[in-house]
């Protein structure tokens, strides 16, 4: 029995990590990048065969569910808890425990609360098809209430290959189910299949790499801080969760399955490859952020290289969404899905400020200011659902650019108090946005060029054609003119200066 205790403890140890901190990071971060870019590909080659497989009145369904059972995505990171787990430097197993059964409780207790208010749901939307589909999704937060805290220890410990081996095997799972679903005809079902094959299949997977096993609860000593950071997490996920499907919401109430169904597919696609972008920088930079959170200099000079490289990458998405929106919808959704077009063109912009907002946020968990964080969201929730209403009355068209208002409304006010302490002015920021942006422009000309000459050719080739060609300039621009291959070595290097080691603080968190 000892012998097992000593070998449990080496899960929460964490000295062992100081050493080579950076490059720990660093390989992680490949990792995540590489299995973000993977899922990214399964899920854009799964949208265009699930689009030709299923109508806009199925993923409408789906997206009125998804007003409450996107809770699960909340609850995913434990309700703040896996932050908090990650923030501690020492740790015990009564207190990993003791989450694990906060985190299954908030999971059971959604799910049921979910099966009950079904009914009422169902009823708001007048959609009595909603009822067993909730009850079956509701299955989702349970599984994800299970596996919180093994997720956490496996992060706490830079495991991040067998967690880009739970991401990529989950997707592969949860999308297997799905299209064989869809092909065999069971519609919206499907879709539902989808998310429960990926939530079961996450957990058991988790599982099966990181083989604590919980003790009973009791109470521990010395929670308090606990509590309040990860509840000041919690509380902005939530608030900003229900502010974020206040539009599908809407939406689905006011103008039916089939309008929301255009809207949440033309969401969904533009906001994936700006998720799947912010999570591997999220894993290499916050933990080199928190290291150096002690020295002004180093922390503005690892934010600033971050915020760069992040623009680098998510201005050419919203530039390329807006120039080329009807090629992308009808490569990706097909023909059936173009009215999607101008939705997916105004929603360009508020995505753009979403992706730019992420490393603000990191700075919130970085100096340990997630207390401002919540109280941001509890002011930006009512600015972004009146902006919707007000645009509710114009359709989908018109909550988005509702949608675009607020997110410019809100951006510089949350900029600069994300940025308040950290030495980084905000035009430092803005600054890093020029470079991407003037890079785009050469592809968008030849893009368009090319839409010219073939008019009359196959609209697909010249769809794939004026995308390959937009991409490949900004690459080229970005590298010959603003020397960009330099830059990226400089940020995976794996040496580090003299008086460049990386400092611990145990008051910060590594994510």
């Amino acid at each position: 029995m000892r012998r097992r205790d000593a070998k449990a403890d080496l899960l929460f140890e964490t000295k062992h990590l100081e050493d080579d901190l950076k490059k720990k990071a660093v390989r992680g971060g490949s990792f995540t990048a590489s299995s973000q870019a993977i899922n990214m590909l399964l899920r854009l080659l799964s949208t265009a065969v699930l689009a030709r497989l299923l109508t806009p009145e199925d993923y409408g369904l789906i997206g009125m569910t998804l007003v409450v059972t996107g809770l699960a995505r909340v609850l995913g990171d434990g309700g703040g808890f896996l932050y908090a787990t990650l923030q501690k430097k020492t740790l015990s197993h009564e207190e990993v425990s003791l989450l694990f059964w906060v985190n299954l409780a908030i999971g059971l207790t959604v799910a049921i609360a979910l099966i009950v208010v079904s009914p009422v749901i169902s009823m708001v939307f007048d959609e009595s098809r909603l009822t067993p589909l909730l009850c079956l999704l509701s299955l989702s937060f349970f599984f994800g209430g299970l596996s919180v805290q093994h997720k956490a220890l496996l992060r706490r410990q830079m495991m991040f290959g067998k967690i880009s081996v739970v991401d990529i095997g989950s997707t592969c799972v949860g999308l297997g189910i799905g299209i064989g679903m869809a092909y065999q005809g069971f519609g919206y079902w499907s879709l539902a299949g989808m998310e429960i094959g990926i939530a079961l299949s996450s957990t058991l997977l988790t599982w099966a790499f990181m083989r604590w096993v919980p003790s009973r609860p009791r109470r521990v000593e010395g929670m308090d801080s606990t509590w309040k950071f990860g509840g000041n997490i919690f509380l902005f996920n939530l608030v900003n969760y229900f502010t974020r499907n206040a539009d599908n919401a809407l939406i689905g109430w006011y103008w039916g399955a089939s309008a929301l169904g255009l809207y949440s597919r033309a969401y969904s696609l533009l906001m994936l490859p700006i998720r799947n972008m912010n999570a591997p920088f999220s894993a290499v930079a916050i933990p080199t952020l928190s290291r150096a959170a002690a020295n002004p200099a180093k922390l503005k000079k690892f934010f600033l290289g971050a915020v760069s490289m992040v623009s680098a990458l998510s201005i050419p998405v919203v530039v390329g969404a807006t120039a080329f929106a009807e090629d992308l919808v009808l490569l990706w959704l097909g023909e059936n899905w173009m009215a999607t077009a101008d939705i997916f063109r105004i929603l360009s912009i508020p995505a753009f400020l979403f992706g730019a907002t992420q490393p603000l946020a990191w700075l919130f968990v970085v100096m340990d200011r997630t207390s401002v964080m919540r109280n941001i969201g509890f002011v930006a929730a009512p600015v972004n659902v009146a902006a919707f209403a007000i645009g509710l009355p114009y359709g989908p068209e018109g909550v988005a650019i509702g949608y675009t208002i607020s997110s410019c409304l809100m951006f510089f006010p949350l900029a600069l108090l994300a940025l308040k302490g950290s030495g980084v002015s905000l035009w430092e920021v803005l600054k890093s946005w020029k470079e991407p942006l003037v890079s785009s422009v050469p592809g968008v000309l030849l893009g368009y060029l090319i839409k010219e000459w073939g008019g009359g050719s196959n609209p697909i080739v010249i769809a794939f054609l004026s995308l390959g060609v937009f991409a490949l300039s900004y690459v080229l621009v970005m590298t010959l003119f603003f020397g960009w291959v330099d830059r990226v070595k400089s940020w995976y290097s794996l040496k580090q200066g003299k008086g460049e080691g990386v400092e611990t603080n145990q008051s910060r968190v590594s994510v």
